[in-house]
């Protein structure tokens, strides 16, 4: 940094110097006179200069003029612009010099004047500051850090630990943030069952409601009850069950069943019989589809078996409400049904008196 500071002493010696242009005449001559004083011909010229200049300088301009035919006059006016012209161009390449900061021909009147835009920017404002140095400034720092070495090096010890607690507090910001929008992902997809499950019931209930209707006026039937699934039901005799109903399933349903026949062990009816609990029982006979069976009470002491029958990817309103979820309590879907059920048992035994009462009148 402190060898920046001959070039200040240049910046500021050139500050109080005359004119350069004029400077810049004289330069050629001094750049001659160096050259001779190298060349050792200084003497030489000494003793030719007085007689030999101003002999060559006449001689010249006669030979120009008997030459060219011209006058006098013309002929001094040509070489002298001629001889102008040929100092300008010497004096060019000292001007050049004279611009580049730290070149001992500098000149700062014409660097302000060429280097303008330079010069405001960096080199003013130090000039304007009398006793300024760049070894001062130099000498200042180096104090300061050279006392203070201890302290800096914990200065910078305490940052880096700080940056490594402010790392560590980023990562487990970002650990929690990976586990938020887990959470709310897992949020958004319960959300999303919720209101599935909610247009389910919505429509259980507008079922619902028709299938009341067909009761009142006396159209209420089996099929009725398939607006969630296909259905069958069974009646239990003894070890036996019997199929009294099949609706919107393929038919291949047994029509009879023997509970202690080991070719039903796996059937979802089988084990509700079995259960001590009444609640639902389900299997899947083949990927994809759904037997749910509930063991019914009904009047009389007659037990029913009511069977749903779906598949998973085209019945997801079955999956939901028939199957234990925490969007829906599937419990008061069965008592839903098994309500259903009571009131087609009723019908059926009021059927039967009807034709009994019947047969009797005809008898």
């Amino acid at each position: 940094m402190k060898d920046l500071d001959p070039l200040l002493k240049v910046l500021t010696r050139n500050k109080e110097e005359g004119h350069w242009f004029w400077i810049a005449v004289v330069a050629p001559i001094k750049a001659l006179g160096r050259l001779m004083k190298r060349l050792n011909i200084a003497a030489l010229l000494k003793a030719v200069s007085g007689i030999s200049i101003p002999v060559a300088g006449v001689a010249g301009v006669g030979v120009i003029s008997a030459e060219n035919h011209l006058p006098v006059w013309a002929t001094i006016v040509i070489v002298t612009v001629t001889g102008a012209g040929v100092y300008y161009l010497l004096m060019i390449p000292h001007i050049n010099k004279m611009i580049i900061p730290g070149n001992p021909e500098f000149h700062l009147g014409l660097f302000k004047k060429k280097r303008r835009e330079e010069y405001e920017r960096y080199w003013e404002r130090i000039m304007s500051l009398s006793d300024f140095n760049f070894e001062g400034l130099q000498d200042f720092v180096g104090s300061v850090f050279g006392v203070q070495t201890i302290e800096l090096s914990r200065l910078i010890q305490r940052l880096e630990a700080e940056i490594a607690e402010k790392d560590l507090q980023n990562k487990s910001f970002e650990a929690n943030l990976v586990e938020y929008e887990q959470e709310i992902k897992l949020f958004a997809q319960q959300q999303e069952k919720a209101d599935a499950a909610l247009a389910y019931v919505s429509e259980v209930l507008k079922e619902l409601n028709i299938t009341l209707y067909r009761f009142v006026n006396k159209r209420m039937s089996f099929s009725d009850l398939t607006f969630i699934s296909g259905i069958t039901i069974y009646r239990q005799k003894d070890d036996r069950l019997y199929k009294i109903a099949d609706e919107r399933t393929t038919g291949v349903s047994p029509d009879i069943v023997d509970i202690n026949d080991s070719v039903y062990e796996n059937y979802s009816m089988i084990a509700a019989v079995r259960a001590e609990v009444d609640k639902p029982h389900w299997v899947n006979p083949y990927p994809g589809h759904y037997v749910v069976s509930n063991r019914m009470r009904m009047m009389e002491g007659e037990v029913w078996l009511l069977n749903f029958h779906f598949d998973e990817k085209r019945n997801e309103k079955a999956l939901s409400l028939l199957l234990p979820s925490d969007m829906i309590e599937i419990r008061e879907i069965y008592r839903m049904f098994h309500v259903l059920c009571l009131i087609l048992q009723q019908n059926e035994a009021q059927e039967r008196t009807e034709e009994g009462g019947a047969h009797h009148e005809l008898a």
